[in-house]
């Protein structure tokens, strides 16, 4: 359910603050709220500079389909085992589960500009200007950490909120990858944690693409050096230009390409006996 498609930004907006509103009661969420409307452009932002949610109004878009996503697995985890007709959460964790989806990209808030750019016309081999995002953060904490920094500002978090907020990148987020055993042991721990820890991580309840496969912005030298190196590596479409390598940090020509984390193996032929 994607209410910025079906009904635009205002629409979207209005069910973002019904749902905030109807679902998180606690001290100074009024106030949370009035900053996200008055002193940021949360409802206007994109979500990236040119993957998902790279439009006005992408931040809120995801955020609700995360809402969605995250309500649904939750309510399949934590539902009343002993009653399998009422699926139903507590007002509780309707309220975590708001929290934590509606909340934890709001690292995002302030980071996106439009400016002029320059790329290579595939068709006529030209160079053109084209209007593109920027991402710029001016307090560059970490996604998770900075998403805490700026709720923690106007309201409480629970713990198991902090948790899942501070890890919604998951593999994304190089500390999680150090940490995996102890993250999931501390989700584990706790109600709402317990969906998260078999759902992945929050950021990925809005990925169109399955799987585990990363776009990355790559220059052609460090593309086949991942091949090399057993992963795979496939272009993702859109056109040469100038990018910031995600692997050497060099600013060079590129594209944009699917890199599967783990290298492939060809299946081995069954041996005859």
């Amino acid at each position: 359910m994607n209410f910025l498609e079906m009904n635009g930004l205002q629409t979207a907006q209005t069910h973002f603050k019904d749902i905030f509103q109807n679902n998180i009661h606690r001290d100074y969420a009024d106030a949370m709220l009035d900053w996200l409307e008055q002193e940021t452009d949360f409802f206007t932002a994109p979500s990236s500079t040119k993957y998902h949610g790279a439009h006005p109004g992408g931040l809120l878009a995801h955020s609700l389909n995360v809402y969605y996503r995250l309500r649904n697995i939750a309510i399949r985890d934590l539902a009343d085992k002993e009653d399998p007709g009422k699926c139903r959460l507590s007002e509780e964790q309707e309220e975590t589960v708001a929290v934590i989806a509606l909340l934890h990209d709001v690292c995002k808030v302030g980071c996106y500009h439009m400016e002029t750019k320059r790329r290579k016309n595939p068709e006529t081999g030209r160079w053109e200007d084209y209007e593109g995002y920027t991402y710029k953060d001016p307090i560059p904490l970490g996604n998770g950490e900075k998403s805490l920094y700026l709720i923690q500002r106007h309201m409480v978090l629970l713990p198991e909120e902090a948790l899942a907020i501070r890890w919604h990148m998951g593999a994304y987020d190089g500390a999680a990858v150090r940490l995996g055993r102890v993250i999931v042991c501390a989700h584990g721990g706790l109600p709402v944690g317990m969906a998260l820890a078999g759902s992945g991580h929050v950021c990925r309840l809005d990925r169109r693409t399955g799987g585990r496969a990363m776009k990355k912005e790559l220059c052609k030298p460090c593309a086949i050096a991942l091949e090399n190196r057993g992963k795979t590596v496939k272009a993702a479409g859109g056109r040469c230009e100038k990018i910031t390598c995600a692997e050497c940090g060099r600013r060079r020509f590129g594209y944009t390409y699917e890199v599967t984390g783990w290298p492939t193996h060809r299946k081995k032929e069954d041996k005859l006996t």
